[in-house]
């Protein structure tokens, strides 16, 4: 069976097609997924490709027992969809050019996309539990290092409590 990140990202990838966009996707600790926005900020290359960001926040928490041998099921401590922002921005502008323009359509299309993912079981979109958080006030603040280090400021919205449950698949011997 392939792991539920990697599920996840064809997910992530599946979204970018759709939108006609790039999308990185990132897993990890927050620190380390900090650590990553900064590399990838130090080359030419990924620098400008960076944003949109899809991260999962691990700790994985995983279901076992019952359905265990057709279904797992696991919830991310947290899915973070990101963009980079101007701290100058007021709210209304953050609205317009973060949220509508960018994050909301890869919100939207990430759960249109696991609804329609044949691994993945789960009701319609506008009935997939889960907990979204539009978080603007982290675009007037940089994202930082353990270090101090400056990454980037970014708007982001946060998902908690989506919990994925993936067919597991037999292979034959």
């Amino acid at each position: 069976m392939r792991h539920h990140l990697d599920i996840i990202g064809d997910i992530v990838a599946a979204t970018a097609t759709a939108l006609n966009t790039t999308i990185t996707y990132l897993y990890g600790s927050v620190e380390e997924i900090t650590e990553s926005l900064l590399q990838l900020g130090q080359h030419e290359t990924t620098a400008a490709t960076k944003y949109p960001l899809f991260c999962v926040v691990t700790d994985i928490q995983e279901s076992k027992g019952n359905e265990s041998s057709i279904f797992t099921e696991f919830t991310p401590a947290a899915i973070l969809i990101a963009c980079d922002t101007l701290p100058t921005l007021k709210a209304i502008e953050r609205k317009a050019q973060s949220f509508e323009a960018v994050l909301i359509p890869i919100y939207e299309e990430f759960l249109r996309q696991m609804y329609i993912s044949p691994l993945v079981t789960c009701p319609p979109p506008a009935k997939i539990e889960h907990t979204k958080i539009e978080r603007y006030r982290w675009g007037r603040n940089q994202i930082t290092t353990e270090n101090g280090t400056s990454v980037d400021y970014i708007d982001a919205i946060e998902l908690n409590n989506l919990t994925f449950k993936i067919q597991n698949q037999k292979s034959c011997q």
